[in-house]
């Protein structure tokens, strides 16, 4: 019992404590025991409504890791709807909304979950996707604000993080800053896409195609459905006067999920597919 935790023995506690009901009823109450599974039936019973918000948010974190995200979105709602105990919850509601641009909703929800005391890996995590709140809602100072607290309040961010601000100081216009960032990011993920997509955006912006277009390629080698790689990288085509190359990769960042996050929109991409499709 030395070596176990605080929460092993209460697991164990509980466990034990559990059976002292079945023990009373049928041993000292004399009691069959059938009216131990009754005791039992409506305890269950009273315990699925006591914590029914926290079971809905395991079903609703299990649809949203299989991908079926509407049925997620429902769930998830109606779990923290509900009040539930899952930061998880709360952080994966905040993600759909802030993928639909409901940035201030998200942020709400976002605040909910970090008063739960969630895990340090969610903590980062949720901070990471207030960032993106105050990215979607145009304020990009608050979004640097965000992940430079980060930096400071943390031994060790990835590359997600880096790259977000790395994205947010070229929004900014800081381009030495931006640079500067990203190749932390790719220091420390050599194979993050998003992190080359990054690269990619600062070189085009300084009117250093060769450089942008090495960088895109390589975000798509690494992640092949990155939408703004695959624009970016039609525009360069265009430029070169390469056609195939542009319908090649306009066709490709079409077939791309989008969301509030990107940096391109479909409108955009649609107009360029239409300009080079063959139907």
């Amino acid at each position: 019992m030395k070596n176990l935790t605080d929460r092993q023995k209460k697991r164990i506690f509980i466990s034990i404590a559990a059976f002292l009901p079945l023990i009373v009823i049928t041993l000292v109450m004399r009691r069959p025991f059938y009216y131990a599974l009754i005791f039992y039936f409506l305890a269950f019973l009273v315990t699925l409504a006591l914590y029914f918000p926290n079971y809905l948010a395991v079903w609703a974190n299990l649809n949203y890791i299989r991908g079926n995200t509407e049925k997620a979105r429902r769930l998830l709602k109606s779990a923290v709807d509900r009040n539930t105990k899952s930061p998880v919850a709360h952080l994966n509601y905040s993600i759909l909304l802030v993928r639909d641009g409901d940035g201030a909703n998200a942020l709400k929800v976002l605040e909910k979950a970090l008063a739960l005391k969630p895990k340090l890996i969610t903590e980062k995590n949720i901070r990471l996707t207030m960032g993106s709140c105050y990215w979607v809602m145009k304020d990009i100072d608050g979004a640097i604000d965000v992940y430079e607290d980060m930096l400071k309040r943390y031994d060790y961010v990835n590359a997600h993080v880096l790259t977000s601000l790395g994205y947010m100081y070229f929004l900014r216009g800081d381009a030495e800053k931006a640079l500067e960032t990203t190749n932390k990011a790719l220091e420390d993920s050599p194979e993050y896409g998003a992190a080359w997509d990054n690269l990619g955006q600062i070189r085009y912006a300084s009117g250093d195609t060769d450089e942008a277009k090495r960088a895109f390629e390589t975000a798509v080698s690494h992640k092949a459905d990155l939408a703004d790689s695959n624009y970016y990288l039609g525009l360069i085509a265009e430029q070169q006067n390469d056609t195939e190359k542009a319908r090649e990769y306009f066709t490709a960042a079409r077939g791309c999920k989008l969301s509030a996050l990107n940096t391109v929109t479909r409108d955009q991409i649609e107009e360029k597919y239409a300009a080079y499709s063959t139907e």
